[in-house]
């Protein structure tokens, strides 16, 4: 891996201001659970589903077969699929 110097490269956190990842983790049948709280005030729609691809990425790099999205503040539960299911 190389380190590149460029005025013009440009990152962004997946996780943005008024997102808060309260716990994670990958259990034993490989389902990686995600619970957080959004402040819907700061966070717009695009916000969430950046946040949402990122965790189900995030959740390939552990070899996850599937992410459970729990958001704490609309309640509502989301289930991803992912490879080996």
């Amino acid at each position: 891996m190389h380190e590149i110097d460029r005025d013009d490269a440009f990152y962004s956190s997946p996780i943005v201001e008024g997102i808060e990842i309260i716990h994670s983790s990958i259990t034993d049948n490989n389902i990686a659970i995600v619970q957080y709280t959004m402040d819907e005030e700061v966070v717009t729609e695009a916000d969430r589903i950046v946040f949402e691809r990122a965790m189900q990425l995030t959740a390939l790099d552990f070899h996850a077969w599937e992410v459970r999205l729990v958001n704490d503040t609309t309640e509502e539960f989301i289930m991803y699929p992912l490879v080996g299911n």
